[in-house]
Formats: C-alpha cells, structure tokens, sequence
C-alpha cells in the first residue's frame, strides 16, 4: 500500500519519511524486528514528492508541524516527531522497561543519544566542516559512548530486555562507527561492540539488515583542511 492517506494499510502501521535511513531507521529497526505488519511511504530526495505531499498532509493534520517521520498506527492516530514516535512504540509494545525507574532510565538514554546525534548531523552535514570539526567531535563522541559503555556493562540490552531505546542506539552507533571505526573503538567500548553485533544477530533485524529493504548508508564529505 502506498497510499499517502487513509489511517491504516492492511490494518497495520503506515511510516512516511524521506528515502534516507536518518531519522526513521530507528523506526524502522523497531518495526522490523518486532515483526509489525507496516508499510512505508518513502519521498526521494531531489524530487517533487515532499513538497507536493507536504500540503496535502498538512491540510489533514496527519503532519502537526509540517515535517516526517510521522507514524499512523493501527488505530489510526497519526504520530509525528521521531523520539515521541519511539516513545508510542515504547508504550503501546511493552518495550519501555518495567517501572518508573526504568521508564526515566529510558529517557535520559534517548535524550543523551540525541546529544550525540545532533552533533554529528550538524557538523558532518552542515555546509562544510574542518579537520578540526572532525577531531573535536570524534572526542566528543568518545566522552559520550564511553557514559553508554558504562552504563550497559555486560548486559545484553540497556533495560536488561530489549527496549525501544536499544534501536535508538544501536542505529547511532552503526552510523557513526560507519563513517569512521575511531568514533567509538573496539578496545574503549567492548561492551558497546558486543551490544552492536549482538543485536544485529537478532532473527527478524538481521533478515532485514541484509535485504534491500534497507537504504544504503549516506557518507559525508570528506573534511576540509584546516585554514
């Protein structure tokens, strides 16, 4: 089904995004590996899809402040901003810990990979960045994967059972340590690695991180040199 309205697809969830892994493939790795029945409107990059689907998305609320991911669920309530997306899941699925404690553990995980991100995705996709761009945030990513290393330790997922914030990070660590292996190396995260190739041996993760369902990783430009 791609249908760019109609509350449900086959009774099931309906994701739109652009045609990039950037702010959906989480989803995307929840949807997947929990075996949800979904499909997935995906706008190419450098076409008129967005921006004709935009209004008319906007005209019936399904988008509240004009951007994606948005997320419609079997019930038909329309989900837009990444994190609260991955929340609802959360929620709704069971995957969101099991008291308080772990409910505010969740959080603070999801908002300190955000940290993360938003460094990365302002510095390495901004107009240009320098040698020195590059070194102060592979510093600044190893500070902040060295606090996930110790608080995983030697379970097997953050909560202890898996969670939605176990996608959020494992989709991060995967794209930094992509773009280069010293964002995060094996001998200062053993924990963070093991967690990374565990997850990624999962039935239903695997089956899809092999297929051609999965978008190709979208490397930046190579820095600048310093001036």
């Amino acid at each position: 089904c791609l249908a760019l309205f109609g509350a449900v697809c086959a009774q099931g969830y309906h994701l739109r995004y652009f045609a990039v892994r950037g702010l959906g493939e989480s989803i995307r790795l929840l949807l997947e590996d929990q075996k949800l029945d979904f499909v997935e409107t995906r706008f190419a990059l450098g076409t008129d899809e967005w921006k004709e689907a935009k209004p008319l998305l906007q005209a019936n609320n399904t988008i509240r402040f004009g951007q994606v991911p948005q997320l419609t669920n079997p019930d038909g309530l329309s989900i837009v901003q990444s994190k609260a997306i991955m929340r609802h899941l959360g929620r709704t699925l069971g995957l969101y810990g099991a008291s308080e404690e772990e409910h505010v553990l969740a959080d603070e995980i999801t908002d300190h990979a955000d940290d993360i991100r938003k460094s990365y995705y302002n510095t390495l996709y901004g107009k240009s960045y320098t040698v020195s761009d590059k070194k102060k945030l592979l510093e600044t990513a190893a500070t902040k994967f060295g606090q996930l290393e110790a608080l995983l330790k030697d379970k097997q997922y953050f909560l202890g059972t898996i969670s939605f914030v176990d996608y959020i990070v494992w989709d991060l660590f995967d794209t930094l340590t992509s773009w280069d292996s010293e964002v995060s190396p094996a001998s200062a995260t053993p924990n963070l690695h093991a967690f990374h190739k565990n997850m990624a041996q999962r039935g239903n993760l695997a089956a899809y991180l092999s297929s051609d369902r999965r978008l190709p990783f979208r490397a930046p430009a190579e820095p600048s040199a310093d001036e």
